[in-house]
């Protein structure tokens, strides 16, 4: 989600979905030029089912990013076309802003009234963005990093740090399968009728959202391969993809050979049993987690970076000495630009400037 996107205001309900389905949704204030574009958080809740085991309650929701045009209709339903787009290995829903706003746009100038749903994968319920909220009230960084790195509480809570392996057992079930699941899931809770998700649904994403389209549209829901109403490819009408392909072959997550020549996505042999077993003891780490290159505390850095630049974009930026010295805020030596790795050098302390 962007971080304009975490400002949230009162709650709607739109009349596009299933009536036994527990929905919320909630208008999004953003800093967006493109004003003409109204932007909505939708939650939708559709649990894990009882094998999954122990996990937080907001991890039986599902949400989405719904855009609209303001002059179009207020129910989905009614829209010309229906975009609905998986977000690639590092992303949410915010990543889809910009082209969610510009194609809306383009479309309406055409006399077409489109939607685009920008979709979080389940696993982003693990998100804790208190402090990134707190601070986008305040106008002012430091009540983040004093959330996340000083122990002060936001509204009574105080941040429990970042989630270890054995913290995040359920994410073993949370694969391929669960995640192509979501997506039908959540098409038949808002759109119910079939005849209409084929009709007006275009299916797609960016990198690893291509990919997921393809095993989507590919997938038979209901296991029965005589059934076709429930099968991915009669819920699009069409697809798109965003520096990616609609392709089952993970290597094509680029878009193009070129970008991504053979051998760069090694197989690394092991069956799918194996790698079930590998999760399950967690000898298979269930979140990516690579000190100072890639894990759940470098993400919400850069999103405090963004953060700053949003609030204070002319002034000079004070993050990484508020941050102190962190296994991710100090990169090992090789890692990122040499000069910036000896602690005593004056560069490794100078601040960067914002904006």
């Amino acid at each position: 989600m962007t971080v304009a996107g975490l400002l949230t205001l009162g709650v709607v309900v739109a009349p596009t979905a299933s009536a036994s389905v527990e929905r919320d949704e909630t208008p999004v204030r953003s800093g967006s030029p493109v004003s003409t574009v109204v932007e909505t958080v939708v939650r939708v809740k559709i649990p894990l089912p009882a094998s999954a085991g122990a996990r937080p309650a907001a991890c039986d929701w599902l949400s989405y990013l719904r855009y609209r045009h303001r002059d179009g209709p207020a129910e989905s339903s009614a829209a010309d076309k229906i975009l609905v787009a998986q977000p690639g290995v590092l992303e949410g829903a915010g990543a889809f802003d910009a082209v969610a706003r510009n194609t809306i746009v383009s479309a309406a100038a055409q006399g077409r009234h489109i939607e685009f749903w920008a979709l979080d994968r389940r696993s982003n319920c693990l998100e804790d963005n208190r402090g990134v909220q707190a601070a986008l009230a305040a106008r002012n960084a430091k009540v983040a990093v004093d959330y996340y790195y000083r122990g002060t509480p936001v509204s009574g809570q105080r941040f429990a740090g970042y989630l270890g392996n054995d913290q995040v057992e359920f994410l073993q079930h949370v694969g391929l399968e669960q995640t192509v699941r979501d997506q039908f899931d959540l098409l038949v809770a808002e759109l119910p009728e079939q005849r209409l998700r084929k009709q007006k649904v275009v299916c797609g994403g960016h990198s690893l959202g291509g990919i997921l389209t393809a095993f989507f549209a590919s997938w038979d829901f209901d296991g029965d391969a005589g059934t076709r109403a429930d099968a991915g490819f009669n819920q699009c009408s069409g697809y798109f993809a965003l520096d990616s392909q609609i392709s089952t072959s993970l290597p094509d997550i680029a878009g193009s050979a070129q970008m991504m020549p053979a051998g760069m996505m090694p197989d690394p042999g092991l069956s799918f049993a194996l790698v079930q077993a590998g999760l399950r003891t967690g000898v298979i780490p269930r979140a990516l987690s690579a000190p100072a290159v890639i894990n759940a505390e470098t993400m919400n850095v850069l999103t405090l970076a963004g953060l700053a630049a949003l609030v204070a974009p002319r002034a000079q930026s004070t993050l990484v000495d508020d941050l102190g010295r962190t296994p991710t805020s100090t990169p090992p030596c090789g890692c990122c630009c040499p000069r910036t790795c000896s602690p005593s050098s004056p560069e490794a302390r100078r601040p960067a400037t914002s904006g």
